[in-house]
């Protein structure tokens, strides 16, 4: 069973070693208030369920809010203005390994030039002096980039369930 924390609430779980960082809410998660709630959320749980996920972990966007037109490049600023909440949320549970989903999230740590297909896979320490702090980072797809993929879907949904067995691993 994948059990998902989905909303950073102020009630810190203990055991929690593992958070997923993915971009910005869509429409579908603003009228429901959860994450990952349409298509890419249910592929997400799938591939998460096949890297045999059965330990509490967290999920959050690095955005807060849902971008016009759901396009983080129509609203530059949205990094920016939720940084203080995304620091926040992995200061407080403290992760031993943040897996980034997509393109905004690995920019968080790789650089805004970083790209997903040179990055994905890579794992990147940061030291305490980091702005999120000591902990091990390890760049995936998102699972919506599965969608896109034709030919090669399922061997897109292999690469990103061997990220996740990878920050699993390290973090248990």
């Amino acid at each position: 069973e994948v059990r998902m924390l989905f909303t950073f609430s102020g009630l810190i779980a203990s055991n929690i070693n593992v958070v997923l960082l993915a971009d910005a809410r869509v429409a579908d998660e603003d009228k429901q208030g959860r994450l990952m709630v349409g298509a890419a959320g249910r592929l997400l749980t799938r591939l998460l369920e096949e890297a045999n996920y059965s330990f509490p972990f967290f999920l959050t966007n690095r955005v807060r809010c849902r971008p016009p037109r759901n396009r983080l490049a129509d609203a530059p600023d949205a990094l920016t203005a939720c940084e203080k909440w995304t620091v926040a949320e992995i200061k407080a549970y403290d992760p031993t390994v943040v897996v980034l989903l997509g393109a905004t999230a690995i920019h968080t740590v790789f650089g805004a030039s970083a790209a997903v297909g040179q990055c994905r896979g890579v794992v990147r320490s940061t030291g305490t002096d980091h702005v999120y702090g000591k902990r091990c980072w390890i760049a995936t797809y998102h699972p919506a980039a599965v969608f896109r993929a034709g030919q090669g879907r399922r061997e897109l949904e292999e690469l990103i369930i061997s990220d996740l067995k990878v920050a699993k691993e390290i973090a248990l």
